[in-house]
């Protein structure tokens, strides 16, 4: 009924929404995939098993948490403990051997996880997939800017349409054509 009554846009939308609920008219909304119109939002693990035409896949920047290897002492489950050295004299920690193992490994684990949901997310597109990364984002007042995934350099060239310029992007293009550095 929106648009066979000639409006556009999300503002017109939103509007015409608004007027419905003032009018006391309820929207009726189609049942999820009956008519194969209408939008889904999933979160990455609630979509693993599906499939859909298109996929919209937001917010690919770089963001590993790394707030858990700021802790005094790290943990991992084969590893074991990781901790800092304290000089209580000059009130300094240093990270020590066994906390630079832990810490490798933990960011290791971190990122093939962070490939593994990407590939995911990836996989539920049948026919199209849109990635975006906003080259800059406000938090907390303060612009910050934005690394893309580094796993979006690693598709091949071939299968990305880009829209727009990243700040990274010329960097990501220029390490992309670098051969593979070889393991020792």
């Amino acid at each position: 009924r929106f648009e066979g009554a000639g409006h556009k846009g999300l503002f017109g939308f939103l509007s015409y929404l608004t007027r419905l609920r003032e009018n006391g008219a309820k929207l009726a909304l189609p049942a999820p995939g009956r008519e194969g119109g209408g939008v889904r939002i999933l979160s990455i693990h609630k979509s693993k098993g599906l499939e859909f035409p298109v996929v919209l896949l937001c917010g690919l920047a770089r963001r590993l948490n790394r707030e858990d290897m700021s802790r005094p002492i790290l943990f991992h489950p084969k590893l074991g403990v990781g901790p800092k050295r304290l000089d209580v004299e000059r009130g300094m920690e240093y990270p020590t051997l066994a906390r630079r193992a832990v810490a490798r490994k933990l960011e290791l684990e971190m990122m093939a996880e962070e490939l593994r949901l990407l590939y995911v997310a990836m996989t539920r597109a049948k026919e199209k997939l849109y990635m975006t990364c906003a080259s800059q984002r406000m938090l907390f007042g303060r612009t910050n800017s934005n690394r893309p995934s580094r796993f979006l350099g690693e598709i091949p060239p071939e299968y990305v349409e880009k829209s727009g310029r990243l700040p990274y992007a010329e960097r990501a293009e220029r390490e992309a054509e670098r051969p593979a550095r070889r393991a020792p």
